[in-house]
């Protein structure tokens, strides 16, 4: 379960992108911020290249990245 809003009786405020939960800010420890990360791309596993299609991942038009066998 995550914290959504806060619990009754706290005072919740947001500040410049902070929450704050009765004037403290509330902050995570590393190995609970570590629990929350989602893997978002895992260049691993890709899909076969089917025909006609583009590649799935590829550098906007002008930008300086570049492709390697581990990703960008």
């Amino acid at each position: 379960m995550k914290r959504v809003v806060g619990l009754p009786g706290e005072r919740i405020a947001i500040r410049r992108g902070d929450i704050y939960v009765d004037g403290r800010i509330a902050r995570k420890t590393l190995p609970q911020f570590r629990d929350t990360a989602v893997l978002v791309y895992d260049s691993g596993f890709e899909p076969p290249r089917t025909r006609g299609l583009p590649a799935r991942w590829r550098a906007a038009a002008g930008s300086s990245w570049t492709r390697v066998p581990q990703g960008f």
